[in-house]
């Protein structure tokens, strides 16, 4: 559809984003569940709820990917999403990941 291999534009991708497609989708999935955590109400129930409605397999599976991305819970997250703690955004996220991916600097 793109005229290209799908090689061919995975790279085209990475070097376009500095993610690859996957790794572009799981930080677009996650920052959209985020938004969505910080709107909604709710205890672990309401995060179960969140976590299903954005393609992830149970709560836990938010809560590690939360974890892997910015050191906190989902909880704690959205805590500090709404009281301005510390100045949440999650642009340090997703800068941080597209230099993970880039690997260390020589």
């Amino acid at each position: 559809a793109v005229g290209c291999s799908s090689r061919q534009y995975r790279r085209r991708f990475a070097q376009g984003l500095g993610l690859t497609p996957a790794a572009w989708l799981r930080i677009t999935r996650w920052e959209l569940a985020v938004q969505d955590l910080a709107l909604r109400d709710g205890d672990a129930a309401g995060i179960a709820r969140l976590a299903a409605d954005h393609g992830y397999a149970d709560q836990a599976h938010l809560a590690r990917e939360t974890r892997s991305i910015v050191t906190s819970t989902p909880a704690r997250l959205r805590g500090a999403l709404r009281s301005g703690e510390g100045h949440w955004s999650l642009r340090p996220a997703r800068v941080r990941i597209v230099q993970d991916a880039k690997g260390p600097r020589p």
